[in-house]
């Protein structure tokens, strides 16, 4: 009678052993699957442009770089002009961001023009000056007036096609007529 109660003893402490481990199995593999949703906050860069939180801790997105001008570019009367240097790492960071929701506005040229300028020099007064000047596949042109001098900016897809984001490529002063 002994021997028969220590073997239920043993079989009962082996299956509550094996559940306890199964359920922290489970929980485990559970918990590293879920999907995490974040609040809708945003938080405003030093450019102007918002970002908002992603990821697993449901952290901040990275504000976009100050735009880098390249070698040959240069500043006239406070305006940024020349090629914009492209970080392709941020560019796909953005782009990601931008697939799971979030800054939407990069989607729509006319929309990245206006939040991004400021960034080369141009007043928000400029801003009214805006009208696009062309567009082809992955390419808009616009022109700008500051303080009477004219300027094209172009608007480019780093990454073509649908749904791609956009970003300022170059800037050039046009010299008068």
């Amino acid at each position: 009678m002994a021997q028969l109660s220590f073997k239920n003893l043993l079989l009962s402490f082996a299956l509550l052993t094996i559940s306890v481990l199964g359920a922290i199995y489970f929980l485990h593999t559970k918990a590293e699957h879920r999907q995490i949703a974040c609040t809708q906050e945003a938080k405003q860069c030093p450019d102007g442009s918002y970002v908002a939180r992603t990821g697993p801790n449901c952290e901040f997105a990275q504000c976009p770089s100050p735009p880098t001008p390249t070698a040959n570019s240069q500043e006239t009367d406070e305006i940024k002009i020349g090629q914009v240097a492209i970080n392709l790492d941020q560019i796909k960071e953005l782009q990601q961001a931008v697939d799971q929701g979030h800054q939407p506005w990069r989607l729509v040229p006319d929309e990245v023009i206006m939040a991004e300028i400021q960034q080369y020099g141009f007043s928000i007064d400029d801003l009214k000056t805006i009208k696009k000047d062309s567009g082809v596949s992955g390419i808009v042109t616009y022109k700008i007036i500051h303080k009477g001098v004219d300027y094209t900016v172009t608007v480019f897809q780093p990454i073509q096609g649908e749904p791609k984001i956009w970003t300022i490529s170059n800037i050039v002063r046009l010299e008068p007529k």
